[in-house]
């Protein structure tokens, strides 16, 4: 085997050892799982020489407690299409919402915008739901849960954009 495959074969299998390590770690630590697969992608093709390909969607999960979110910073890349799957623990009805965000949202195939916010998915307790969202500029961006007095009780975090 070629030390070129060699590297691909290890930078693969560091990439992917990352990923279980940030799908298992704990619900109450913040983890800007974001950008996992879109790096594995970029190791991967650096390590062949050859450019990155388009990107599938990078993946990151939010569970939505009682007054807290699981992970409360998330990295996407601009024009990239960002995949977080949300689910609602806790006994009161959740949203994840975005005030102002260029680019294009959707909740399980449906636009997401909503009203005055560029990006709104709500959860009844016990909901799931997946936003796929594709940002177009880079910057950082305010998510926050949008009942009243949630947000004010902690119940927000960051998306930076590259």
């Amino acid at each position: 085997m070629s030390n070129k495959k060699r590297l691909t074969v290890v930078l693969t299998a560091v990439a992917g050892l990352s990923m279980f390590l940030v799908a298992c770690s704990s619900s109450d630590e913040e983890t800007p799982a974001a950008t996992a697969t879109t790096e594995a992608a970029a190791a991967t093709a650096a390590a062949e020489g050859t450019a990155a390909a388009p990107a599938a969607a990078a993946n990151a999960a939010i569970e939505f407690a009682d007054i807290k979110y699981s992970v409360t910073a998330l990295t996407a890349t601009a024009g990239q299409p960002l995949e977080i799957a949300m689910t609602n623990a806790g006994v009161l009805e959740h949203d994840f919402t975005i005030d102002k965000i260029e680019g294009e949202a959707t909740v399980d195939g449906k636009s997401a915008e909503s009203g005055d916010w560029d990006v709104h998915v709500s959860l009844p307790a016990g909901g799931a739901a997946t936003l796929v969202l594709t940002p177009t500029k880079a910057g950082t961006y305010e998510f926050y849960c949008s009942v009243l007095g949630h947000k004010e009780a902690g119940m927000k975090g960051t998306l930076t954009v590259q």
